[in-house]
């Protein structure tokens, strides 16, 4: 007589089963189905496995597995006694091969690598509570049961409330995505944890008196426990926005004490400042909810019958920006004017100069046969600096000016150059001498012996 084949063949070297091959408890199989490790009936977690496979004579609620490069589940089958079951630390887990899990209430699944989750994929019926934390999953998984009440999806990539059961009152959804929040009916909602969140826009989400408990620092809500959490580093809230109702929800919690034995209040520590413009846009008011240490936790509180959420207050810039932003400005003006003042009183200057140096230019009908006197240079000096000692008195020296015209230049290059003007070789009525190319102030040049320089 032939041997029954075993139905484990193509399971693995390590099946985790409860059937009529263990004879009794939980054991792990080989392909071959030869028993390699047994467990009593006080066991419920399990780890390095490859499958699970027939689980009829299980007698416990909750089944863990953990710590398993990957797990088939097509040949799993629960009893009706099983409506506990959690993954952790798997690989690789394809749940879209699994036979109905009709029994089942709550599945866990932690440090799971899901190798896919389609729309298609049918949950247990009557699923209350689904965890699937430190994932890499980006969206809330499509058609989860009207039963679902807890839902905890941390450490995700998830951006969007799409998908979400209006039947939740557990939502934890901290160090996601979410960067806004807005036009939910959550009055029935007990816990809701979005810390870590990128979020800057809670609006028109309404809340009632269920809500015992927020923490740090926008939103961690516990209705009957609290489980400490580190702060939301870079979270930036810059629009609160909430019905009447909703504000008095959130205003009646008084500040948590850190007393574990009583999870009741808030907790927060960035202060919130909604933009005062966009709320009474939308015929609202910025009122103060609390007071923290670092500041003060504002909201824009509209009426009950609130425009629409598509009005809601689009977040403003950081509450520092505006300050400045006008600060630059201000610094902007002054230097401006500034410019502008120093810019005038340097053409006034220039055109001072060149009122002077017009005074020295020779007449034309000038006798220049007498050789000119030397005159000193003015000194430069500083705006708004008056000058020491009397000024130099040359209206004797007027009548011996020469014309401009009546200078010749006879040289290829310059003789000489310096910072303010060049010297060239030429001629005044036939006679020879130097002449600098530059501002008009008659000097005489020793070189040149008696010839003219123009500077």
């Amino acid at each position: 007589m032939a041997s029954t084949p075993c139905p484990y063949a193509e399971a693995g070297a390590k099946v985790l089963v409860a059937d009529d091959t263990c004879a009794g408890g939980v054991c792990v199989v080989n392909s071959k189905c030869k028993v390699v490790d047994r467990f009593n009936d006080t066991f419920d977690t399990f780890s390095n496995l490859s499958a699970i496979g027939r689980f009829d004579k299980y007698t416990r609620t909750a089944l863990t597995v953990e710590d398993s490069a990957s797990v088939d589940l097509r040949l799993m089958e629960l009893p009706p006694s099983v409506t506990s079951l959690t993954f952790s630390d798997i690989e690789s887990l394809d749940l879209t091969r699994t036979k109905p899990l009709l029994t089942l209430t709550k599945v866990w699944m932690e440090y799971v690598s899901l190798k896919t989750l389609p729309a298609t994929y049918v949950w247990p019926p009557k699923l209350f509570d689904l965890a699937i934390t430190f994932s890499d999953l980006s969206r809330i998984p499509p058609n989860l049961p009207p039963s679902l009440g807890s839902l905890n999806l941390e450490m995700s990539n998830i951006s969007s409330l799409q998908n979400l059961p209006p039947n939740v009152t557990l939502l934890g959804l901290r160090d996601n995505y979410l960067t806004e929040i807005v036009g939910h009916d959550w009055t029935s909602m007990a816990l809701l944890d979005l810390a870590r969140n990128p979020l800057h826009t809670f609006a028109f989400v309404k809340l009632s008196r269920a809500l015992t408990m927020l923490y740090d620092p926008f939103l961690y809500l516990y209705g009957n426990h609290c489980v400490y959490r580190s702060s939301c580093e870079g979270c930036n809230l810059t629009n609160l926005t909430v019905s009447d109702s909703t504000f008095e929800v959130l205003k009646q919690l008084p500040q948590w004490d850190r007393n574990e034995d009583q999870p009741y209040g808030y907790m927060m520590d960035r202060s919130v400042h909604p933009d005062p413009v966009a709320c009474r846009a939308i015929h609202g008011s910025i009122q103060m909810l609390w007071s923290i240490y670092k500041g003060t936790i504002n909201a824009c509180v509209v009426p009950e019958a609130a425009p629409s959420p598509s009005l809601a207050p689009s977040p403003p810039t950081n509450p520092n920006t505006d300050f400045r932003f006008g600060v630059y400005c201000g610094i902007g003006a002054t230097l401006g004017v500034l410019l502008i003042v120093l810019g005038a009183l340097l053409f006034w200057r220039r055109r001072r100069s060149h009122d002077d140096d017009l005074d020295d230019v020779p007449d034309s009908g000038a006798d220049a046969r007498t050789q000119s006197q030397p005159r000193r240079r003015r000194p430069q000096r500083a705006l708004g600096q008056r000058e020491a000692g009397p000024e130099l008195d040359i209206a004797a020296l007027r009548p011996y000016k020469l014309a401009l015209h009546e200078l010749t230049t006879v040289s290829q290059r310059p003789l000489g150059a310096g910072a303010f003007g060049e010297v060239w070789l030429g001629e005044h009525q036939n006679e020879q001498g130097c002449h600098d190319h530059g501002r008009v102030m008659q000097r005489e040049m020793g070189r040149c012996g008696g010839a003219l320089a123009l500077e």
